[in-house]
């Protein structure tokens, strides 16, 4: 494999925990505002908090490569999200 395709791998796959952080940082909020206990609150808030930081690395990693990061959903995530979002409806939250 050629130096280049080793590139273009790791910023694909650079590309795709982007997306995956991304759709964490929109839900977070979300749960944290549905959370009852103040420690899972707190909880969710420093997981937003660590999360942007992940955001951030990965666009200071991309920037090292002259390239942006594509944004794209993550199927894994979004169900997890999913599963949350009918949770938290369930519960009434």
């Amino acid at each position: 494999m050629e130096m280049n395709a080793m590139e273009d791998l790791l910023l694909q796959e650079l590309s795709e925990l982007y997306g995956a952080e991304q759709q964490i940082i929109k839900a977070l909020p979300k749960m944290a505002k549905a959370a009852h206990d103040s420690r899972l609150r707190d909880a969710f808030e420093l997981h937003l908090k660590q999360t942007q930081n992940h955001v951030e690395r990965l666009r200071k990693i991309s920037k090292m490569f002259g390239r942006d990061l594509e944004s794209s959903d993550c199927e894994p995530v979004a169900e997890i999200i999913k599963q949350g979002d009918q949770l938290i409806a369930t519960t009434g939250a």
